[in-house]
């Protein structure tokens, strides 16, 4: 349920809408607020706007600045019955509140942001001996080691003598002054208690240099930084140990060839060794009957080789510039994250390192930082608003330079400023499917487009013919004696006798 629209004009004159889904909202321009006003003369937590029973009731919370109806300020903590007809200001942000996504109204010239009470001034006999505390530190940060190649250990302490004894939400970032360096923290935002340590493990990856790692949390008190250095990787090692394992694995192929010839001399046999076969032959010892035959057998063996031709139309993707994935929400010098709203809508944040954060998009079903450019202060924003995906244009300090650009594209997969920020490259894929990229001045306008087609594949087929001969021994003994031995015996005795 949305119970109104509040309409905004900051002090700058820069206008804002907001649609309101809850019952009870706080505003102001902390982290704390409900609803996020980034202004200086709003104070932290500024009101609290209540819809109760039909009625609208206004409090403001004690700001400095002030909340005015129609010209008149409120007295802090005591509600106000609000008719939705009336002016309101925060501070020096003018509002109203209308019905449910209604247009901006006609705002009246702008009226001077009341001046904060002065402070009271020492006396001349006293001023010279008044001196401004010293703003207290209740973290530390330290690394180690001081000089790595890519792994760090990050510590934060805080103090035992911090009086809030709330857990303190902090946020860890990196700049270097080349922006070379891409950091990527494990965990990024740590929640510590007083006199507790936590440890984050850093990875830093780029060309070597120097680079500061920064903490910060609610206001100076929670903010400390520390400097350290990237260097080149020892190669000496690397390459020796490349080296030794060449030579190992030369030395034992020699080893495994040479192997059957020394065993043939001593043993009399070769072993089945495929690496030798080619350096051994085979010896026959003929018998009394010795068939040798070679049968040559040819194989094929189809090879698919595929080859990508890629054809690209117009000129390259920009003039060399590589799209490559943010892995990460750091861009640059400054720090963006999400913070999710009652409505359950993103609202996308800026922090500098020491400075209190800054609104850049409220009210959007997804945000994602595509690049950020350090010559204009300038971020490139992928934002999905539930049916499409623009692309925005903001400065770090929340200015927006151009808004809800979409020319024909279905999905946003990446986006790259040019190293001089005089151009940025968004790689797209439009409604066929096709990768298609577009080329946008810092101002945000287009200054040519290009697609790309469908690589083919182009197969090619090699046939080897492989011959293999099979020797095949035959051994035939053949011995048959023949023996022959017929003994003879005849004898015939005769005897006559005649009377």
């Amino acid at each position: 349920m949305i119970y109104g629209t509040l309409h905004l004009r900051l002090s700058s004159g820069q206008q804002q809408s907001y649609n309101i889904s809850q019952s009870s909202i706080l505003i102001g321009r902390g982290l704390a607020s409900d609803l996020i006003i980034p202004d200086s003369t709003v104070a932290p937590t500024h009101a609290r706007l209540t819809f109760q029973r039909g009625e609208v009731v206004l409090e403001d919370l004690g700001s400095i600045g002030g909340t005015f109806i129609s010209g008149v300020r409120l007295e802090a903590k005591k509600p106000y019955v609000l008719n939705r007809a009336e002016m309101i200001r925060f501070g020096g942000v003018d509002a109203v509140l209308a019905p449910a996504n209604s247009a901006p109204p006609e705002w009246p010239p702008a009226a001077a942001a009341p001046a904060p009470e002065p402070a009271p001034q020492p006396s001349p006999e006293s001023s010279a001996e008044v001196q401004p505390p010293p703003v207290p530190r209740y973290v530390s940060l330290k690394l180690n080691p001081k000089r790595s190649a890519r792994d760090f250990s990050v510590s934060i302490v805080r103090s035992a003598d911090d009086p809030d004894p709330t857990p303190q939400t902090l946020l860890l970032a990196g700049s270097d002054p080349t922006e070379d360096l891409a950091f990527t923290f494990k965990p990024q935002i740590l929640k510590l208690e007083p006199g507790q340590t936590k440890t984050s493990q850093l990875q830093v990856r780029g060309l070597p240099g120097t680079f500061t790692i920064t903490v910060a949390g609610k206001g100076k008190s929670y903010s400390a930084a520390s400097k350290a250095a990237l260097v080149a990787p020892d190669r000496t090692m690397i390459i020796m140990a490349i080296i030794a394992g060449v030579l190992a694995c030369v030395s034992g192929m020699f080893a495994l060839a040479s192997c059957p010839t020394a065993l043939r001399a001593v043993c009399g046999f070769v072993p089945a060794n495929p690496i030798s076969m080619a350096l051994s032959t085979s010896t026959f010892t003929p018998s009394p009957t010795f068939t040798a035959s070679a049968t040559p057998t040819a194989t094929s063996t189809p090879t698919q080789t595929p080859t990508q031709t890629q054809t690209s139309v117009g000129t390259p993707v920009g003039a060399g510039l590589t799209v490559t994935a943010q892995p990460s929400a750091q861009s640059g010098a400054i720090l963006t994250f999400k913070r999710q709203q009652a409505n359950g809508t993103f609202t996308l944040l800026a922090l500098a390192p020491g400075g209190e954060p800054v609104p850049l998009i409220a009210d959007q079903k997804d945000v994602r930082v595509l690049d950020y450019s350090s010559k204009d202060n300038l971020l490139a924003i992928d934002v999905f608003n539930g049916s499409t995906r623009t692309l925005w244009l903001v400065k770090g300090d929340g200015v927006h330079v151009r808004e809800s650009i979409n020319d024909g594209w279905i999905t946003i997969r990446n986006a790259d400023f040019a190293p001089d920020g005089s151009f940025l490259v968004l790689d797209t894929l439009n409604a066929s499917g096709k990768a298609q990229y577009f080329f946008y001045g810092p101002d945000g306008i287009l200054q040519r487009d290009l697609t790309l087609l469908t690589p083919t594949l182009t197969p090619t087929i090699t046939l080897t013919p492989t011959i293999t001969r099979t020797p095949t021994n035959t051994l035939t003994p053949s011995s048959t004696p023949t023996s022959s031995n017929t003994p003879t015996a005849s004898s015939t005795p005769t005897a006559t006798r005649t009377p």
